[in-house]
């Protein structure tokens, strides 16, 4: 069944909202204090549409701010969050050691690549990349 929250798909987020968690879950990662004025500069869009993406993010309850206005993930963020890193790094390492690109090309590549990816899908690619666990 799938979860429809005031409108909005949050078991199947948009490719955009899939970035903003990729992005949080990369900053937190990196030790960064996660801000929409920082979304804004790595996502490449102005501080407004980032406080807007952020803003409905939150309400769909993916992420929370505090009371500084710092985001941070939900257990469902979260879990959104890594579905998504997991997908671009296996497309990552589909795209260098099955399709021979290079690590660079790979990485821009994977970008458009992750959001088609279905679970079914994902464990085929798993499999033709032989079962990796590192991304290249």
């Amino acid at each position: 069944m799938r979860l429809v929250q005031r409108g909005i798909d949050v078991e199947h987020p948009t490719a955009t909202v899939e970035d903003y968690l990729q992005a949080i879950y990369s900053l937190e990662g990196e030790g960064e204090t996660v801000i929409s004025a920082r979304m804004a500069r790595r996502m490449h869009v102005t501080p407004p549409t980032a406080w807007a993406t952020v803003r409905r993010m939150a309400r769909d309850g993916l992420i929370e701010l505090d009371g500084k206005k710092v985001v941070h993930l939900t257990p469902r963020g979260l879990e959104l969050a890594e579905d998504i890193t997991r997908r671009h790094r296996l497309a990552e390492r589909f795209l260098c050691d099955v399709m021979g690109l290079g690590w660079a090309e790979a990485h821009e590549e994977a970008h458009h690549f992750e959001h088609a990816i279905t679970p079914k899908l994902e464990k085929r690619i798993f499999e033709l990349a032989g079962n990796p666990t590192t991304c290249p």
